[in-house]
């Protein structure tokens, strides 16, 4: 149930940034339509890529506070998703919806 929760979420999420880019779209001269489009295309494939490599890492990688009280703040393993078990949970695509709005 949870997981149907965080997939339900990004995808109203993604919908959002669909109309997002209608509003764009329509508050624009009709020659550029199709560059404003493929902004939002490149804005979403750079958005996931940048939460793949470096984004999940520093929001749930893990860090050395418990051990030595050293930077608490961000984590430093997991970068480009690096020993993240088998994605069975939908983890990874609400984390890139939410960092690409």
């Amino acid at each position: 149930l949870n997981a149907f929760f965080l997939l339900f979420g990004s995808c109203m999420v993604f919908f959002m940034q669909a109309g997002f880019a209608v509003l764009e779209v329509g508050a624009i001269p009709h020659r550029l339509g199709g560059r404003v489009l493929l902004k939002n295309i490149f804005d979403a494939c750079i958005g996931a890529l940048s939460w793949w490599a470096f984004g999940y890492a520093l929001a749930y990688g893990s860090d050395s506070f418990q051990k030595n009280g050293d930077n608490g703040f961000i984590g430093r393993s997991g970068f480009f998703y690096e020993n993240q078990g088998t994605g069975e949970d939908a983890s990874p695509l609400t984390g890139t919806r939410f960092a690409r709005t």
